[in-house]
């Protein structure tokens, strides 16, 4: 009776993780120049050499539910959309997967509805410029350090961003509704903050010049800002900190 349980419970963990082993790769057509993802998914980004590929893995029955595809040389990853008696009976989301996209640089990366992207390698765009957004509690990260011309960073409703080591000619940001923008490391010619509604921007590093600009509650902090000409203006309860 020993042997007989003991076998059960060996069959059932072997098909337990045998659930969570599947993998399945989509490979690139073409070149991409942005990345875009939504649906609560988490993505690691290995920028490399084109065409490239993703990687997906997690449960079976949760990848085939991640739908990745390119439109207009942006490289989309979402959940695929689930019939209502699906989402009634609790048929599985994407919640458990991971994916991995090895592709070139890209200068536009945007994230939404709780999705994440993670940027270990360094960014290397030399003088091409670069957008990032987040919104409604999306995430962006870059560790490993960005070169590019000018960079564009917006976030809002609780949107994320945070990079570490980033070296461009010009760097704007905007910041609302809860956002949070933070650059760490920074050698900058010029940078614009704008921020508002109970947002949250931080910069870290040196800039030639810099303009600053808080309302509605939003707060700004330069305190580890080494810069040669500041201008700032707060208006309706925004705040400054250097």
């Amino acid at each position: 009776m020993i042997m007989k349980r003991l076998s059960l419970f060996l069959l059932s963990a072997l098909l337990v993780l045998a659930a969570f082993a599947a993998e399945r790769t989509v490979h690139i057509k073409g070149l991409i120049s942005g990345i875009s993802v939504s649906s609560g998914i988490d993505v690691l980004y290995v920028p490399g050499e084109a065409p490239g590929h993703v990687l997906v893995s997690g449960p079976a029955d949760e990848i085939p539910l991640v739908d990745i595809k390119v439109k207009k040389s942006t490289l989309v990853i979402g959940a695929v959309e689930q019939r209502v008696w699906s989402k009634l009976l609790n048929r599985p989301g994407v919640k458990h997967v991971k994916v991995t996209v090895y592709a070139p640089a890209v200068g536009n990366i945007s994230v939404s509805s709780g999705a994440e992207i993670k940027v270990r390698n360094p960014l290397a765009l030399g003088g091409r410029n670069v957008k990032l957004s987040a919104s409604s509690g999306g995430d962006i990260e870059l560790d490993g350090g960005m070169v590019c011309g000018n960079c564009s960073a917006n976030a809002s409703s609780s949107g994320d961003i945070e990079v570490k080591g980033f070296e461009a000619k010009n760097l704007s940001m905007n910041a609302s509704s809860g956002a949070d923008i933070e650059f760490k490391a920074i050698n900058v010619r010029t940078v614009k903050a704008n921020v508002s509604s109970g947002a949250n921007i931080t910069v870290k590093g040196r800039a030639d010049r810099a303009d600053m600009n808080a309302s509605s509650g939003g707060d700004i902090k330069i305190r580890e800002l080494v810069c040669g000409m500041v201008r700032e203006n707060r208006s309706s309860g925004g705040k400054i900190k250097r």
